[in-house]
């Protein structure tokens, strides 16, 4: 038995250097909306990001209620897939169709 382990060497790939970072507050802020939306925004990757239209359910509005139940019965009124990146200091961003890899 005389195995002898060689080490193989392991390449890893370049990191990719950063881009403009996570654009997601900015991109909150910029879309458009309707009176009740909360804008919620998530970066998945590169210049890629999700976001969520949130709005109040249709509860009675007769009904009174704590704040905390009125929003915990919101529901997602729209998602939409964004690409966002920074030129020459503008937010640019284009809807895009899901990445499913």
């Amino acid at each position: 038995m005389d195995e002898q382990a060689t080490a193989q060497p392991v390449h890893f790939a370049a990191p990719k250097p950063k881009g403009t970072g996570d654009l997601s507050q900015e991109i909150e802020r910029a879309v458009a909306r309707e009176p009740l939306d909360r804008v919620r925004c998530v970066h998945l990757f590169d210049d890629h990001y999700r976001c969520n239209w949130w709005a109040p359910g249709v509860a009675d509005a007769r009904t009174p209620m704590a704040e905390w139940a009125a929003l915990a019965m919101h529901r997602v009124r729209k998602s939409q897939f964004i690409t966002a990146t920074l030129e020459g200091g503008t937010l640019v961003m284009r809807e895009t169709e899901p990445v499913i890899g």
